[in-house]
C-alpha cells in the first residue's frame, strides 16, 4: 500500500510520462493503429499494468477513486490517452 505521499509521487510520475514519451508515440500509433514494444515496456516500467490490481496479485490496493485519479493523470496529455488501454477497473 502506499503512503499518500508515494502516491501523489506516483501520479505526478504519470503525469510526466504522459506529456513526454507517450506524447511522443502517438503520431506513429495513430499512422499505423499499433503499439511499439517501447509503449509496453514504458509501461510496465511506470506500473501501468500494476496500478489498479489488488495486493494479492501483487497491485497496490488503491481505491477506485485513486485508480481514476491514476487514469486522469495520464489522459490529459493528447498522447497520453493511449494509455488508457493499460488498465481497466477491478471487478
Amino acid at each position: 500500500k502506499l503512503t499518500e505521499e508515494q502516491f501523489e509521487a506516483y501520479l505526478k510520475q504519470i503525469r510526466d510520462v504522459g506529456r513526454g514519451p507517450l506524447e511522443e508515440m502517438q503520431p506513429e500509433i495513430e499512422v499505423t493503429n499499433k503499439f511499439p514494444q517501447e509503449f509496453y515496456d514504458l509501461a510496465i516500467k511506470n506500473d501501468l499494468y500494476r496500478f489498479a490490481l489488488p495486493s494479492q496479485y501483487g497491485g497496490w490496493d488503491l481505491s477506485e477513486l485513486d485508480i481514476l485519479r491514476v487514469q486522469e493523470e495520464f489522459s490529459r496529455g493528447p498522447g497520453a490517452a493511449c494509455a488508457c488501454t493499460c488498465t481497466t477497473l477491478p471487478t
